[in-house]
Formats: C-alpha cells, structure tokens, sequence
C-alpha cells in the first residue's frame, strides 16, 4: 500500500482488492470457511452455550485464523488444556458474554477481552472482533503492520514505524503487537473506512473491508 492508493485511489481500485484480489489469496480448503466468516451470523454465535462456542472456536475460527497446519495445532492445543482444567467452560462463557457487551469506540477494551481465550494473541483476538463485528473492528497482524508501513503520510505514521522496527529487527528475533498497538491500528482502519465512505458516497467500507484491501494488496503486489 502506498500514499496514492490510501489517499487518492479511486472506489474501483479498492473494490477489485477486496473482490478479487483478497480472494485469489485464500486457500483452496479454506474457501467455504472463509465465506462462512464473511457472512457470519453474529447472533447466532452470541447464543451458542459455552460448550458449543468452544466447539466453534476450535472446528472454525480457528481453522479460518491460524493457515499454517503447525500454528493451528499449537493454538487449539492451548484451547483444549483450558477446557481440561475449566471442563464447564464458565470463564470461557464469561468472555463470550464480554465480547458481546464491547462498543465501537472501546477498541482496545474489545481486544483485552477477546485475548483472554486462549491461543488467541492480538492477530487471533482482532480476527475474532472482525469477523464478529466488521462494522467495528479489523484483523491486524504484522503484514498490516508492514502494509500501512509504506504509507508515508500517515497521521499515525510515528506510531505504525515503532511497531515496524519491533515486527521486522534489522538483527534479532522479532516483537509482538501490543493491546494499545492492536487499538491503534484498528482505529486506522476505522477511520479509513469512514473516509472511504465520504470520497466515494458509499456505505459499503468497513474496517474490516479495509483490512481485506490491505491483505488483497499485499497479495496483488506478491
């Protein structure tokens, strides 16, 4: 992503990221979940008991979030040690309840709570809010991090910079996304999708939407 395309490019430019080229980067075995997250009934999810979301979360979310077979494993490993020590999942149905109590405009409260699932860091809690709240809330992870990175007029650019210089070291192991940093870069995407709205007279971008365009972007540029 650079400052042409985040500032100036036109609604058929954007929408071709979201439309085709997000697209084009999804697995093929993982094509029906990812229309299924596209479109999720958030209330049907609000209902589930907390057995039933936790079946959810491991069979789907997790199967959406985490590509890599290795990552996967990993996260639903932690998943299933809670449930052995929490077998009625009540703190389990406790967050899923807190999750649906979050607002708009309490970003970084939203991923506090949706990190207190186990195996879920600030990617995997973003992605949660995103695919449950896509008026409200998009997936940050690194590769965001590294796309907003190139947009040089950035209000937030001192802020997305430091983050940078933590996920991509010139010498050592790489950092993790703080909470505030997740809020942060959500809220960049929130008012994207608000400008987006203005400059093309349109209701259809979303945070979400956006950081489909970000991802699409990436993918399109290799």
């Amino acid at each position: 992503m650079d400052d042409a395309m985040w500032f100036h490019s036109n609604e058929a430019t954007w929408r071709s990221l979201v439309d085709n080229d997000y697209w084009r980067a999804v697995k093929r075995d993982h094509q029906d979940v990812e229309q299924e997250m596209n479109a999720l009934d958030r209330e049907r999810i609000r209902t589930l008991t907390p057995s039933a979301f936790f079946t959810w979360l491991h069979d789907r979310y997790f199967f959406w979030k985490y590509t890599q077979p290795n990552r996967l494993a990993t996260t639903r490993a932690s998943l299933l040690k809670y449930q052995m020590k929490d077998p009625l999942l009540t703190r389990l149905g406790s967050i899923q309840r807190d999750l649906f109590a979050v607002r708009p405009n309490h970003v970084e409260h939203g991923m506090a709570v949706a990190t207190q699932i186990p195996g879920l860091g600030v990617a995997g809690g973003s992605g949660l809010l995103a695919v449950l709240f896509p008026e409200w809330f998009g997936t940050v992870d690194q590769f965001v991090v590294d796309a907003l990175f190139h947009v040089h007029d950035l209000p937030e650019r001192r802020a997305v910079a430091a983050m940078h210089a933590k996920l991509f070291p010139a010498s050592g192991s790489p950092g993790s996304l703080s909470v505030q940093e997740g809020a942060t870069l959500i809220g960049i995407m929130q008012n994207q999708a608000i400008a987006l709205n203005r400059r093309f007279r349109s209701r259809y971008w979303t945070p979400r939407k956006v950081d489909m365009a970000l991802w699409g972007d990436r993918s399109h540029r290799g």
